[in-house]
């Protein structure tokens, strides 16, 4: 029995791995200040604009909503 991962499913992780490297880690931050400064001004529970943008950096490069069938509409929305 072969228990390796598909190609298609190599590939995802390698794009995953990408994203964190360029976008995620890079972005840890800037996401700790967010939430610092929405704490002193009272706004805890805030949704995070740092989150909000990285969301959408993940739609564009097919990384948002994965357990989506690709031609759902869903898998594109935030």
């Amino acid at each position: 029995m072969d228990f390796d991962y598909s190609p298609k499913t190599k590939a995802l992780q390698a794009q995953l791995l990408h994203f964190m490297d360029e976008h995620i880690y890079p972005a840890e931050g800037a996401h700790h200040a967010e939430i610092e400064a929405n704490t002193a001004a009272g706004k805890r529970r805030t949704p995070l604009q740092t989150i909000e943008n990285l969301k959408r950096q993940a739609q564009v490069q097919g990384l948002w909503n994965l357990f989506y069938p690709p031609d759902s509409e869903q898998a594109g929305g935030i």
